[in-house]
């Protein structure tokens, strides 16, 4: 019976030390140098590289160079992605964001109208997809890559989700976030990454997914509908919480269909 102890392998513990040690001169680069990248981003920000250059030495220690080509293989790979997986990665995060941007619109709140230039436009995501597939190359194509498919979604993601949070928490109280915005968007990271775990495990341990699904969120809190000028993380925790669960739900009912049908065909 596979067991979740496969998770504390030593090289994950190693990892998320190092990437919350290797983090810090980033932490108080933000803290002295009030800098932005973009509006609501600092300098600290950086910090994306951590668990890419981290997950990337720690595999040339396990293999040398054969360790490094199999994570960056891992993190490219998108041969065999399920045509789902795409849909859902790519339309789960919007789709949550407008959901809460709605709530907030019928309850009165004006949006103001921005324009955004095509070239602006590509060289953010471009930026954003970037920063998804460094944050993602550690916290999922090396952290997960030891746990069996039968591990526990839940505990792996709010282990890994509770790690992510409090990794990030620094530069929001750089950029002023009060500590009740802080912990509803904790609360939204723990569940964001039990589902990308949920999505990694049910799309065959393909890593790509989880980038995408990453880029999309961070997409839209850019563009929706201002750089996260009206982002209220209570409103997106629990509309993205809910859409997670109606899509898990669903995908679980297609398998228990899929299955009925294949029996009674055999």
């Amino acid at each position: 019976m596979p067991s979740d102890k496969q998770f504390w392998h030593r090289p994950n513990l190693v990892f998320f030390g190092a990437t919350l040690l290797s983090s810090t001169p980033f932490w108080l680069l933000g803290a002295v140098y009030d800098g932005l990248l973009l509006p609501g981003l600092p300098i600290s920000a950086l910090m994306v590289a951590c668990p890419a250059l981290v997950a990337l030495w720690l595999s040339f220690q396990e293999s040398r160079a054969q360790g490094v080509k199999a994570l960056l293989s891992d993190m490219t790979t998108v041969k065999g992605i399920p045509f789902w997986s795409w849909a859902v990665a790519m339309g789960v995060p919007p789709i949550s964001y407008l959901t809460a941007s709605l709530i907030q619109l019928f309850g009165g709140e004006s949006f103001a109208e921005v324009s955004w230039g095509i070239g602006e436009a590509i060289v953010v995501v471009a930026l954003l997809f970037s920063a998804s597939l460094l944050e993602e190359t550690g916290w999922t194509g090396f952290a997960l890559r030891r746990i069996h498919s039968a591990s526990n979604t839940f505990f792996v993601g709010t282990v890994v989700g509770g790690l992510t949070a409090v990794w990030h928490i620094p530069p929001l109280l750089i950029v002023g976030r009060s500590w009740d915005w802080i912990f509803w968007w904790c609360l939204g990271t723990i569940i964001g990454r039990c589902f990308i775990v949920w999505l990694y495990k049910s799309s065959g341990q393909l890593a790509f997914p989880a980038v995408v699904f990453h880029m999309m969120g961070n997409i839209s809190w850019i563009f929706l509908p201002v750089y996260g000028a009206r982002y209220d993380p209570m409103l997106v925790t629990l509309s993205s919480s809910g859409i997670f669960a109606l899509v898990i739900l669903t995908h679980r009912a297609a398998k228990a269909d899929a299955s009925r049908i294949g029996s009674e065909q055999r």
